[in-house]
């Protein structure tokens, strides 16, 4: 009886580690599905072929078909080097002023879990949060656009915040002397 139940035991196991296993694929390929969902978003706004997409049951990623015209190793050449001379920074800047201008102030943080959300996270590079968190604060704290403040909760844009205490003078020059 005891060996019974001692090869249950190691078959229980050895099948929990094989699922735990089998799950730690699964969430590697969703991530990886995310990705290419993303990538595959951006290049459409850079110009590649419109993509039909599949929508698949509730819960899954829908699945996005290129035509047959380009391959997608053509496509991407021709869109990394798109991106490459300088539409990345500007790509990036302009997903964010949308985020904001909808959503209001947001830290980079946030500001990226909604870029992910919409698939244009992909712009931002590297696999480690904290990275691309910086990435893109500094992207956006050089860009005009915006400016962070801390009382409203992150970053804002600067055309929809009324100016800094004491900045805001009279149009009167006669006022001034």
């Amino acid at each position: 009886m005891d060996d019974i139940i001692k090869k249950a035991y190691e078959r229980r196991d050895g099948l929990s580690r094989r699922r735990d296993a089998l799950r730690s694929e699964l969430e590697a390929i969703e991530s990886e599905l995310r990705e290419l969902e993303g990538f595959f978003s951006v290049a459409e706004r850079y110009g590649a072929v419109r993509p039909r997409v599949v929508i698949r049951k509730s819960g899954e990623m829908p699945r996005t078909i290129w035509p047959e015209r380009q391959s997608i190793e053509e496509w991407a050449a021709l869109t990394a080097n798109q991106i490459r001379f300088g539409e990345k920074t500007k790509a990036i800047a302009e997903q964010a002023a949308e985020i904001i201008k909808r959503e209001g102030a947001m830290t980079s943080r946030r500001i990226l879990e909604a870029m992910d959300a919409q698939g244009s996270g992909s712009l931002i590079p590297g696999r480690e949060p904290k990275a691309r968190i910086s990435y893109l604060s500094a992207i956006l704290s050089k860009d005009e656009r915006f400016r962070s403040d801390k009382d409203l909760g992150g970053y804002v844009l600067k055309e929809n915040t009324p100016p800094d205490e004491g900045q805001a003078g009279s149009d009167d020059a006669s006022k001034l002397i």
